[in-house]
């Protein structure tokens, strides 16, 4: 008798290969995103003076595969509201891009280093799936109800104001236009203007720059308001020409970025699936902006800037809590207000300790380095795997916090402010965003919106 062989049949190998990377749209996605990022990633350190990119040994390329498998799969499939949002944004600026760098040594990092800053990310990535389901954010007690966006607009306009008033009253303002090559050395007298003036000025300039602009634009687009909208953008140029700083006008873009995909599939609920696709749409146009221009910085702050240096900062948090004592959050300023505790924060701790090198080679630079990272990478450098837990549950409840306030509220003006506030968390350390960046405006935002349908005609374009 003929016996069939069971063993692997090699010729389907490369068919069933392709059939897997396929048959989920959703993974197949998270693999694109990835590609994408590992080819962005070698082409921005390789044309960086003074930066080798080195290619990771061929053994990490299925970890890679069985990973971005396993990231795949903690997503929700619908985005719904501000604790999906904060699900599927983590993955694209967090964890899938710490997948494509961990196993390349890039960035003078040692491999356990980087695979346990990994793990650290991973794990935030699971817990808050693990976290979504047995906490879901449905809710049966109904949040204040505003019939017109007025009022919203009203009082976020009236505190842009009064924010723009305090700092010309307070003087001392100085307008540049600063190229990209001078933007660090006019932050560092921008910093050094702060020093003779009124305590409240850095937090007016930190309000602005980092909750009101983005408040007014969103607003400005989701409600069709072309002069909040407008109002928005000019206070984002004023931030910019006064602090010099680039993320002011990097924030303005990606809620236009954001605006876009969901007026692409209002008619429908927004999908994980959607916003992966955009993102890898856009990846793909600032490619062909670099292609086409040569010298174009669009791909660079993009998504260098922006997506990757978040993952690079958590690797060397991670590489400070393993060769020195965790603070516990002794530098923090809640500590220095109730314990007198020390005055210099972590993040100018690790810039001195590893990115204080010369760099003639580059642009020039001050003397001083901050190297911020966001929430995860502050808990892993103040705590460990505690700081990770903590942080982690802290962060998840208080987007469920924006989720219960955003029922039965315009799902456009949802979506881009609990994106912000992702970015927000992305970018900073909760307390800082909280206090210094005006992170606790969000929730009186959810809660002056108003209910709209969504076939409203506050949902159309500008």
């Amino acid at each position: 008798m003929r016996h069939e062989d069971k063993g692997v049949d090699i010729e389907l190998m490369p068919s069933r290969l392709v059939k897997f990377f396929v048959s989920d749209r959703l993974r197949a996605g998270v693999f694109l995103y990835a590609l994408l990022l590992w080819f962005v990633f070698s082409q921005v350190t390789t044309s960086g003076v003074g930066l080798n990119y080195v290619p990771q040994k061929l053994i990490w390329y299925p970890v890679q595969i069985l990973l971005l498998t396993f990231v795949a799969a903690t997503l929700p499939i619908h985005v719904n509201g501000p604790v999906e949002i904060l699900q599927v944004l983590t993955s694209i600026f967090l964890t899938i891009p710490m997948v494509v760098i961990s196993f390349s040594n890039t960035s003078n990092i040692r491999l356990g280093v980087s695979i346990l800053a990994l793990i650290y990310v991973l794990f935030n990535q699971v817990l808050f799936r693990l976290l979504s389901l047995y906490f879901p954010p449905s809710f049966k007690t109904k949040t204040l109800r505003i019939k017109t966006p007025s009022v919203s607009i009203a009082f976020f306009a009236f505190l842009t104001f009064t924010c723009l008033g305090l700092v010309i009253i307070d003087g001392n303002l100085n307008f540049r236009l600063s190229s990209l090559n001078n933007l660090y050395l006019n932050r560092e007298l921008f910093r050094e203007s702060l020093e003779g003036s009124d305590i409240l000025r850095p937090y007016l300039f930190g309000w602005l720059g980092g909750a009101l602009v983005p408040i007014l634009i969103s607003l400005g687009l989701a409600f069709r308001r072309k002069v909040l909208f407008l109002f928005g953008i000019f206070t984002a140029i004023f931030v910019y020409t006064t602090a010099s700083q680039k993320w002011v006008l990097g924030g303005v873009m990606f809620l236009m970025f954001l605006y876009f995909l969901k007026s692409r599939v209002n008619d429908r609920t927004l999908q994980s699936l959607d916003v992966i696709k955009f993102f890898n749409i856009l990846i793909g146009f600032l490619l062909m902006l670099q292609m086409a221009f040569g010298n174009s910085r669009a791909l660079d702050l993009g998504v260098r800037r922006a997506i990757l240096d978040p993952s690079v900062m958590v690797q060397f948090y991670t590489k400070f809590s393993l060769e020195n004592n965790l603070p516990f959050w002794s530098e923090s300023r809640v500590s220095q207000l109730l314990f007198n505790s020390s005055s210099q924060a972590l993040s100018e701790i690790i810039g001195e300790k590893y990115f204080f090198i010369p760099r003639p080679l580059f642009i020039e630079r001050p003397a001083t380095m901050n190297a911020t990272s966001g929430v995860l990478g502050d808990s892993i450098a103040q705590a460990g795997f505690i700081g990770v837990i903590a942080m982690g549950v802290l962060l998840y409840f208080f987007f469920y916090f924006l989720h219960y306030l955003s029922q039965n509220k315009s799902d456009v003006a949802v979506f881009l402010v609990s994106a912000f506030a992702v970015q927000m968390v992305i970018e900073g350390t909760l307390h800082t965003q909280f206090l210094s960046k005006g992170l606790m405006l969000v929730p009186l935002l959810l809660t002056l919106i108003p209910s709209i349908k969504k076939n409203s005609s506050y949902h159309q374009s500008l």
